[in-house]
C-alpha cells in the first residue's frame, strides 16, 4: 500500500516537473496608450502657480511658474518594452522600460494674467519627457486563453528640465535633467492568439518626485537674479494596448 502511495505521488511529481520544463518562461511585450496626469501634476491653479517677485512686495511682478501641486501637465501618451520571467506558474519576475510625454497648460496661467493685467508676452513651456527602468514582480490568474496580472514596481526615473520662458526671463541655471525615484502599480490582461502570441490591454500608474531649482534673470540687461527651488510631483495613469510574444 505505501509502494502504491510513493507510486502516484512519485508520477504525479514528475508529471509536475515535466510541464515547468515545458513551460515557456521568458516573454516580452511592447505598450503603447495614453498617460494621463493626475493629482497635482495635472492641476493648474493660475492663482497658486505664479510666482512673484520677492523684492518688491505688494507689486504683482510675475517671474515665473510654481509646479509644486501644480505641474499643469496635460494627457499625452506612453511608449514601453517589457521583459518579463515566469518563476512560478503564477509569479513573474520582469523588467519595463519606457517614456512619457506630456506637454503643458499654458493657456490657463497666459487667460488668467492677461484678465488681471492685458495682454502678456507668450508663455513658453518645454513638455514633460519622462524615462524610466522597472523591475518588479507580478501575480498571475489564468482562465483558458486570458491572463491578468496584477503588478508592483519600483525603480528609477528621468525627466527632462521642465524649463520655460515668459517674456525676458530665463533660467542661467545649467538644465541637467531631474531624477527621482518611481514607484508603480499596475494590471494588465493579455489574451494569447495562439501559443506564443499574445495582446490586451494595460493600465498603470506610477509617481515620483522631481526636484529641481532655477535662477531667473531678465534679458537683456537684467541684473538681478532670483533663485527659487520647486518641484513637478509625477502622477500618471497610463492606459494602453500591448502586444507581446512568448519564447
Amino acid at each position: 500500500m505505501k509502494i502504491s502511495v510513493l507510486f502516484v505521488v512519485l508520477i504525479i511529481r514528475l508529471n509536475s516537473v515535466s510541464y515547468a520544463q515545458d513551460l515557456s518562461r521568458w516573454s516580452v511585450s511592447l505598450s503603447y496608450g495614453i498617460a494621463s496626469p493626475i493629482a497635482g501634476f495635472q492641476k493648474a491653479a493660475p492663482e497658486k502657480t505664479v510666482v512673484y517677485d520677492p523684492y518688491t512686495p505688494g507689486v504683482a511682478f510675475y517671474n515665473g511658474f510654481d509646479k509644486q501641486g501644480n505641474s499643469a501637465a496635460k494627457a499625452g501618451t506612453f511608449f514601453s518594452l517589457g521583459l518579463n520571467y515566469l518563476i512560478t506558474k503564477k509569479w513573474i519576475v520582469f523588467l519595463d522600460f519606457g517614456n512619457t510625454t506630456n506637454s503643458v497648460n499654458v493657456e490657463s496661467v497666459m487667460d488668467y494674467w492677461k484678465v488681471i493685467y492685458g495682454p502678456v508676452a507668450n508663455t513658453v513651456q518645454n513638455d514633460y519627457q519622462t524615462m524610466f527602468a522597472l523591475t518588479g514582480i507580478g501575480y498571475k490568474l489564468k482562465w483558458k486563453k486570458l491572463d491578468l496580472m496584477i503588478t508592483q514596481k519600483i525603480g528609477w526615473a528621468i525627466m527632462q528640465f521642465p524649463d520655460y520662458r515668459f517674456g525676458g526671463w530665463i533660467n542661467e541655471r545649467p538644465e541637467a535633467p531631474l531624477q527621482s525615484f518611481m514607484v508603480g502599480w499596475g494590471i494588465k490582461a493579455s489574451y494569447f492568439l495562439n501559443k506564443n502570441i499574445f495582446t490586451g490591454i494595460a493600465v498603470s500608474f506610477t509617481t515620483a518626485d522631481f526636484n529641481y531649482s532655477v535662477a531667473l534673470r531678465v534679458v537683456p540687461g537684467g541684473s538681478t537674479i532670483i533663485s527659487k527651488s520647486d518641484q513637478v510631483s509625477y502622477r500618471q495613469l497610463t492606459t494602453g494596448i500591448h502586444v507581446g510574444y512568448r519564447f
